[in-house]
């Protein structure tokens, strides 16, 4: 998203129009999710995707028109039998993309802005009239000449978006709303940590490091590269650092020390609050050790099985970061266990959901 829209700014910078391609809502089996974007300029060259190249051609083929009226345009995406090879969805799914076009820099900048700062946004765009804008939950970020009925519907949408990306349409006003940051704090800076690093900013985590020891993050080069840049590190023990924390359940708690006077604390403030996800580094054997010493601190059984442990999916490897693969692909899986709103939930004709073709 970050490439997507640096791009689009360049293009207008350079006095280039653009279209934007953003998709809506998804039945079946659709490639890419709601909120994925593509910008197409005026020449046709194109960055982004909406499918996976399913129907990318179509959406370049509408653009020009599109930049050229200033008039939106919803394009509908399905696949039948005799059709499958032509235009679009092979794998079988359904798809609803907004195209509209866009000649100043205020949508773009906001939702840039935004997702720099981990804040949820909301695009919303009358189709009308053209006039799009993004809003914020602090308040309207680019109005670009919204009326009042589309800026209630785009808030209503922040509100009940609950940390997913969420589309819809309503009275001839579009709004796809992009979730603002979820975090993982990572205790312990190790090597592990470096690798998780990466992976987090990839995947649009915000990560906050954890570590009581000084020397750990200063007297290791890694810990002062780009890579980590990003990422907020704390020096301070768990039971400080967390009661300055957020622990919702948007927050994944990982603990990487190897160190129990550390990792111990964090999982006693981890297993008091709600995040999603706990897992915690160490061998079978570690971990029975593990719980045995939070059951003498009082813990049920029932709590102690929201820990994973040991941490991370069983893909075989060894390596940091094939460990920090495993910790991100785990935290993946139960983020995406967790209840997803339907897509539509955030228009006024949610109940109608249609079946996929």
């Amino acid at each position: 998203m970050v490439e997507i829209l640096r791009q689009a700014r360049a293009w207008l910078a350079d006095g280039r129009p653009i279209a934007l391609a953003c998709v809506v809502s998804t039945w079946g089996s659709s490639p890419f999710p709601v909120g994925s974007l593509m910008v197409i300029a005026s020449d046709g060259v194109f960055a982004g995707a909406v499918s996976g190249g399913c129907v990318e051609t179509a959406v370049i083929a509408e653009a020009p028109a599109v930049i050229a009226s200033g008039r939106p345009k919803l394009l509908t995406f399905g696949v039948s039998n005799e059709t499958a090879w032509e235009v679009g969805l092979v794998c079988g799914g359904r798809m609803l993309v907004a195209l509209l076009a866009v000649t100043h820099e205020s949508a773009i900048a906001a939702l840039e802005a935004a997702h720099a700062a981990g804040q949820a946004a909301a695009l919303v765009i009358e189709l009308a009239s053209g006039a799009h804008g993004v809003l914020s939950l602090q308040g309207v970020a680019a109005e670009a000449d919204l009326s009042p009925a589309a800026i209630a519907l785009g808030r209503r949408a922040l509100a009940s978006a609950a940390g997913q990306a969420t589309g819809g349409e309503s009275n001839g006003v579009v709004v796809v709303t992009f979730p603002g940051r979820w975090q993982i704090i990572a205790v312990g800076a190790v090597t592990i940590t470096q690798a998780l690093a990466t992976l987090a900013e990839m995947l649009n985590y915000a990560l906050v490091i954890v570590e009581p020891r000084a020397g750990f993050v200063e007297r290791q080069p890694a810990f002062q590269t780009a890579a980590i840049a990003p990422a907020q590190v704390l020096i301070a023990w768990p039971e400080e650092a967390f009661a300055g924390l957020t622990l919702d359940r948007r927050t994944a708690v990982v603990t990487l020390s190897h160190d129990p006077k550390i990792d111990d604390e964090a999982l006693v403030a981890a297993l008091g609050a709600e995040p999603f996800y706990i897992g915690a580094l160490g061998s079978r054997r570690t971990h029975q050790a593990r719980l045995q010493r939070l059951r003498q601190r009082g813990f049920k059984e029932a709590e102690l099985a929201r820990i994973h442990g040991p941490v991370g999916l069983a893909i075989g490897g060894r390596s940091a970061a094939e460990i920090a693969l495993s910790i991100m692909a785990e935290i993946t899986q139960a983020r995406h266990a967790l209840a997803v709103p339907d897509e539509l939930t955030v228009c006024d004709r949610a109940q109608q959901r249609p079946r996929a073709p």
